[in-house]
């Protein structure tokens, strides 16, 4: 295992830096897209709706962020994310951190009945 994980987060090369519990920490941001099919999938016709859904990750050094879980906020890249599920440790020192847009709790002062 490498004991110094600090070179392949460089934030002067490929690398960003979140805040995540009141601490700066580098590591690699993605939010790819994969597109989705809603509704039925045998033909088009039949009304299905293309959607495309963001899958973003933060993938660090799992000593780097001891203790986080799961809805723990991540602030990346100007966007404020909760962490969508419990890390995932890949055995060699790294944590990949699913990000999720945090749920906004549905409003109380509604006059709808």
């Amino acid at each position: 295992m490498i004991e110094d994980l600090s070179v392949f987060f460089d934030d002067g090369d490929f690398a960003a830096v979140a805040l995540i519990n009141g601490q700066e920490v580098r590591g690699i941001f993605e939010s790819p897209v994969e597109g989705v099919a809603l509704g039925r999938a045998a033909t088009r016709a039949t009304g299905s709706l293309d959607v495309d859904l963001a899958l973003p990750f933060f993938l660090t050094a799992a000593e780097w962020v001891a203790g986080i879980k799961k809805d723990d906020l991540v602030e990346v890249s100007g966007q404020v994310y909760s962490l969508a599920a419990e890390p995932k440790p890949d055995g060699a020192g790294l944590v990949l951190l699913e990000l999720a847009l945090p749920q906004t709790p549905p409003s109380t002062n509604s006059d709808w009945r």
